[in-house]
């Protein structure tokens, strides 16, 4: 294997609004990467990843945050990443890098009433590809979970529902899987009750 090589551009802002309530931070990057090692499946023994070098590569894109405080007790959380990526073998064919999706997302909204807690939280990911070619195409999927707690004496009681809409998703992506699995499926609905001590 070569040696992989970067060469990488960030550029950043921040700042907060109305005495502090509203704090954000933005970044632009771009990463030129030579010699880009890239995973796969071994042929020879099931679940044993090797790696080779698969070319020049290119990655740009946005990230973002942003905090809203409500008052003393409730805050809405924004944050996420945008990408553009390319992949360029040794025969000049141009594909997107594999296991990367093109957006991700997550925001939630919190609150804290006397002795009651809750959260909604919203995760998105957007299309992505399992092999270096890009012809397995993992789609996009977005989930929503929730919360909600009861604090009395140190002892925190919560219910969290993740995946309220049931929804069929892949948790993970096994990139370049000869024995075509790639997929990795995420939980369907599921619930948590529990207690915990401070």
């Amino acid at each position: 294997l070569k040696a992989e090589t970067h060469s990488q551009l960030e550029f950043g802002i921040q700042g907060s609004l109305f005495q502090k309530k509203t704090n954000w931070n933005m970044n632009v990057f771009y990463n030129a990467i030579s010699a880009i090692k890239i995973g796969e499946e071994s042929s020879f023994q099931a679940g044993r990843t090797v790696y080779k070098n698969s070319g020049k590569a290119g990655i740009s894109g946005l990230e973002w945050v942003l905090n809203q405080e409500l008052g003393r007790s409730q805050r809405i959380h924004f944050s996420g990443t945008l990408m553009q990526t390319r992949l360029k073998n040794d025969e000049n064919a141009e594909t997107q890098i594999p296991g990367l999706p093109i957006y991700m997302i997550k925001s939630f909204y919190e609150f804290s009433i006397k002795h009651f807690s809750g959260l909604i939280e919203y995760q998105g990911v957007g299309k992505q590809f399992a092999d270096t070619e890009n012809l397995v195409e993992i789609k996009p999927w977005q989930i929503v979970s929730a919360q909600i707690g009861f604090t009395k004496n140190r002892f925190t009681y919560f219910i969290r529902i993740s995946n309220i809409f049931d929804e069929n998703y892949t948790s993970s992506v096994s990139v370049n899987s000869v024995s075509g699995r790639y997929y990795e499926p995420a939980s369907s609905r599921n619930w948590l009750i529990g207690i915990r001590f401070s």
